[in-house]
C-alpha cells in the first residue's frame, strides 16, 4: 500500500508493519524535483534524475546519483537536496534497505487509479469476454 504522503497513514502503517519498505512513486518523485528546478534546465535534470531511477543495479544507480549531486551541487542545491531526500529515503537502492538480489526499478502511479481501475474491473460483473477491460 501506498501512502502518498499522508504524515497520519505513514505512521499508521510504520507501527503496524515496521519493517516494510515504503517508497514514492517515480511520478511523484519527479514532481517534487520539477517543482525546484528552472525550467530551462529540467529537460537535462529530468533524463538524469531518470536515469539513477531506473538504473538497472543498485551500483550503477549509486555511480549515477554521484554524478547527478556533481553536476547540480553547486548551481542548484535544492534541486540537489530534494533528489537526495527521496533517493536515500524511498529508493529501493538505500544499502540500508535493499537486499541482494532484490533490485527493483521504482513503481508509478497515478494518484491511486490504477489499483482502483483494478478493484472495478475483478468487481465487474460483465463478463470476461466483453471487450471490457
Amino acid at each position: 500500500m501506498g501512502p502518498f504522503g499522508a504524515p497520519g497513514l505513514i505512521r499508521a502503517v510504520e507501527a503496524c508493519f515496521p519493517r516494510a519498505l515504503r517508497q514514492r512513486c517515480l511520478v511523484h518523485r519527479m514532481r517534487n524535483l520539477r517543482s525546484k528546478a528552472p525550467e530551462s534546465q529540467w529537460p537535462e535534470i529530468a533524463l538524469r534524475a531518470r536515469g539513477c531511477y531506473e538504473a538497472a543495479s543498485p551500483a550503477l544507480a549509486a555511480v549515477l546519483r554521484d554524478d547527478f549531486v556533481a553536476a547540480y551541487e553547486r548551481d542548484l542545491p535544492a534541486v540537489v537536496q530534494c533528489f537526495r531526500d527521496d533517493f536515500e529515503r524511498a529508493s529501493p537502492t538505500s544499502a540500508s534497505r535493499c537486499a541482494i538480489g532484490a533490485w527493483s526499478a521504482p513503481p508509478t502511479c497515478s494518484s491511486g487509479s490504477s489499483w482502483r481501475s483494478d478493484v472495478a474491473r475483478r468487481s465487474s460483473r460483465t463478463p470476461s469476454g466483453s471487450g471490457r477491460c
